[in-house]
């Protein structure tokens, strides 16, 4: 981003177009032509942080992992493991507690 207008760079606009387009082919479930177009934007711009696409969350969960390899592929394995950490935590299983049992009457 150039500081003194705040303006995108051509090479950050065209990383978020590719961003975009690894977005909707994650959404679709083409999930490697989901991971190509992550892995040029995350080429094309080194600060583009994939899970700011809005609603990357609410992607399947394959889309979320085409934004791991992508961030393996680009050659950002710190990124790619802290989304791993990210996904694994938001999408761990919970413990449900179950409900106290009441005791068998004595008769």
């Amino acid at each position: 981003m150039t500081q003194a207008t705040g303006e995108l760079t051509p090479v950050e606009k065209r990383a978020r177009v590719a961003a975009i387009q690894g977005f909707v082919r994650a959404r679709e479930e083409a999930f490697d032509d989901a991971c190509t177009f992550f892995a040029k934007a995350a080429t094309l711009d080194p600060h583009l942080d994939l899970t700011t696409i809005p609603h990357f969350w609410n992607l399947p969960r394959g889309g979320q992992q085409a934004a791991i390899d992508a961030y393996d592929l680009a050659g950002r394995e710190r990124e790619a493991a802290m989304l791993i950490a990210r996904v694994r935590k938001t999408f761990r299983p919970k413990l449900i507690a179950s409900k106290p049992h009441e005791p068998a009457p004595i008769t």
